[in-house]
């Protein structure tokens, strides 16, 4: 049910509430009054610019030094009430500097301490460390390196040869890599594509590592893909598989058997030379 408004105040109000097109709570105020037909509801006696104008009067009352019960009495509010209105007063902050419990006077120092780059420049000369002199007196570490000038810190000792970080470090500096570099960073590779989770091809659906293909692919729908042209299409589908690889095999040592050279045979069933040497030898070996 859509809410109305009422006629006195503009606030919402229930159809079925109150009466002369008021919302209950100035109806209830007309009717307090005397019902006089004809004269509006009389204003409330309180609301928000009332307890504001209270509020404000209370915090200069205590302020100025008169205690809550007498502000409270001379506005006409209960006690409790001169109490919420009275803001928390924060307690004091003490000092910053290590060690201090006295009142902070100077931003976050009290005045015994509130020359911290003296104190700084003392600690230091005593052979204190610069962050633990820092913490001391309770500053950053970045504004001591203001107090310090060209005092830039040694870092850590560069990463010897035969380590990844050599590696990229020669590569950065566009310095020659050393063979124990390349080692290195070809067994880091290779540790981190044999670690890593296998996501699925987007064209066949076979697991690839991480680090190998391009485009989503696997090296081999990849491959494909790039002596094809790069089509939009993705990749085309594989024109031999394990099928056709037996058949050929079967054809050619047929062909062996019957006389056939290797190049011939080779040539015959469309082969490359160096794969029917690769055939010749796993015959041999009885792989085949």
């Amino acid at each position: 049910m859509t809410a109305r408004i009422c006629s006195n105040c503009d606030n919402p109000r229930q159809p079925s509430t109150g009466g002369h097109g008021w919302c209950s709570t100035c109806y209830h105020r007309w009717y307090r009054a005397g019902a006089h037909e004809g004269e509006p509801p009389p204003p409330p006696r309180h609301g928000p610019e009332h307890s504001a104008m209270l509020r404000e009067e209370v915090v200069w009352l205590v302020e100025g030094g008169t205690s809550v019960a007498d502000a409270a009495a001379r506005v006409g509010i209960t006690v409790d009430t001169a109490r919420a209105y009275i803001p928390p007063t924060a307690p004091p902050a003490e000092c910053a500097h290590d060690g201090c419990t006295a009142t902070a006077v100077h931003r976050k120092w009290c005045t015994d301490h509130k020359d911290v780059r003296r104190l700084y420049q003392e600690l230091r000369a005593g052979g204190v460390g610069r962050h633990d002199a820092a913490r001391r007196i309770g500053v950053g570490i970045s504004r001591t390196y203001v107090w310090e000038p060209g005092q830039r810190g040694q870092g850590r000792p560069p990463a010897p040869c035969g380590t990844d970080a050599a590696y990229h470090r020669h590569r950065r500096n566009g310095e020659p890599i050393d063979k124990a570099c390349r080692t290195a960073h070809s067994a880091r590779v290779a540790t981190y594509i044999k670690t890593s989770t296998p996501v699925p091809c987007t064209a066949c659906g076979e697991p690839r590592p991480l680090g190998t293909g391009g485009h989503g692919y696997c090296i081999a729908c990849y491959g494909r893909w790039h002596a094809a042209g790069k089509p939009e299409t993705g990749p085309p589908p594989p024109s031999k598989g394990p099928a056709a690889s037996v058949e050929l095999r079967e054809e050619y040592f047929w062909l062996r058997d019957g006389g056939e050279s290797i190049p011939e045979a080779a040539r015959r069933v469309g082969i490359k030379p160096s794969t029917a040497d690769t055939w010749e030898r796993k015959r041999k070996a009885g792989a085949l």
